[in-house]
């Protein structure tokens, strides 16, 4: 499967990426996050727990459906691998406010004044986002989809649009069962209203390899 040309899992392409981390600009309990040297449009996300081949892809999938059915405020996802467990994400220019805690998250130590900035800026975006992020997550719970609603999740690009920067897992494996985390017929049907014929089929063809991939866990499941 491919996505501007760029496999999902494909090892030698993760590799030459990752080689090309430059830095940290951020640290969450899931992921690290750094800037691509060579390729200032894009992020590398490093996950600190390995997941299955099958829960990536399917993260994959559901990452690029969301952000063809909400492109202004879900960001792109281009690559995903399970050896490592990483993506690659677009960069996302961020606003003065955004820019200025990004700033201080990424710092090793936090001085008196850093902690006293960041209480004053966390309360700023709160107050700012509020209704947006209200929007965006009514949204996504229509469609079957609960997120990580942190305040330090969102933020705003120089274009005044909020997104949201955290990648969408699809599937939960349980002893005797995969858990969907999405509602399918809430996303068919979604799908189904796109106006745009390309983005349709591609939206449409993801849905299509998450069902297959789900079939395919079930069947593994059910065989045990």
């Amino acid at each position: 499967m491919r996505d501007d040309k760029i496999r999902i899992s494909m090892k030698k392409n993760w590799e030459q990426l990752i080689s090309d981390a430059h830095e940290p600009i951020g640290e969450g309990a899931e992921k690290k996050v750094y800037q691509s040297r060579h390729h200032p449009e894009r992020v590398l996300g490093a996950y600190k727990h390995p997941e299955s081949p099958g829960l990536v892809k399917a993260r994959y999938y559901l990452t690029k459906i969301l952000h063809i059915l909400l492109p202004e405020n879900i960001v792109d996802i281009h690559l995903s691998s399970s050896q490592p467990n990483a993506v690659v994400r677009e960069k996302v220019k961020l606003d003065d406010l955004y820019t200025e805690l990004q700033k201080i998250y990424v710092k090793a130590e936090w001085s008196d004044e850093d902690e006293r900035r960041l209480r004053e800026l966390e309360k700023q975006a709160r107050e700012r986002q509020y209704y947006d992020e209200h929007d965006l997550i009514q949204n996504l719970h229509n469609l079957g989809i609960a997120i990580d609603e942190g305040t330090d999740n969102f933020a705003y690009d120089t274009a005044d649009k909020l997104k949201y920067f955290e990648d969408f897992p699809a599937l939960k494996i349980e002893k005797d069962a995969v858990k969907r985390c999405f509602n399918e017929t809430a996303l068919q049907s979604a799908i189904g209203k796109i106006t745009d014929d390309k983005s349709k089929e591609k939206a449409q063809s993801y849905l299509n390899r998450l069902m297959h991939l789900i079939a395919v866990e079930e069947a593994e499941i059910n065989q045990k």
